[in-house]
């Protein structure tokens, strides 16, 4: 206390959730990013230069960084480890950008998640955005990597993801009302109350 309404949000879910019979806990490790978030970013360029430029920027942010020569390489790595976010580039020998964007997001119509690809390219043309958000990326970044650019473009790619999950959450958790909104909030305000009471 004081409780703000994702945390009442959340507790309130926690009640209906299923029990478990795991005996392990789930610590989350403190935030240690400039904004309070420590992402995995997976940076996915066949240039040792940009791979560098790249990586110390961001692990300047207490991001983890894993990198890529390829577009191969980096559509294992995402199959095979938690990844939050992607810098991608668009031209890499073996599989492109492109290519390996599209195989990603094949595979999550599948899982039904949602990894945000920023693409990053040295073509900084009219059009070069457009056609990278229409082959399934969600930002874009010119290079040579500007720190101010490439920090904006994974602020607005994570706020975006977070605001989806948090509708998608809002959604999930109303079935449990059937989807009765006055109901909902009637819950809430008495757990409200209860939360101010002091015992």
């Amino acid at each position: 206390k004081p409780i703000t309404q994702s945390q009442l949000l959340d507790a309130i879910m926690k009640v209906f959730e299923p029990p478990t019979n795991e005996s392990s806990v789930d610590v989350k490790s403190e935030p240690v990013g400039e904004d309070g978030v420590s992402l995995r970013i997976l940076v996915a360029d066949d240039n040792p230069i940009n791979q560098s430029v790249a990586t110390g920027i961001l692990r300047k942010r207490g991001h983890q960084v894993r990198t890529a020569n390829n577009g191969r390489e980096a559509v294992e790595i995402y199959s095979r480890e938690k990844v939050d976010l992607i810098l991608m580039d668009v031209q890499m020998p073996e599989v492109d950008g492109f290519a390996a964007t599209s195989q990603i997001r094949d595979s999550e119509k599948i899982s039904g998640t949602h990894v945000p690809i920023i693409a990053m390219t040295a073509h900084a043309m009219a059009g070069d955005r457009e056609r990278c958000l229409a082959a399934g990326m969600d930002g874009y970044v010119a290079k040579p990597i500007h720190k101010e650019d490439l920090l904006e473009a994974i602020a607005q790619c994570t706020a975006v993801q977070s605001v989806s999950e948090s509708t998608d959450k809002t959604h999930d958790f109303l079935a449990h009302f059937d989807g009765d909104v006055e109901l909902l909030r009637k819950v809430s305000q008495v757990f409200t109350e209860q939360s101010r009471i002091d015992i």
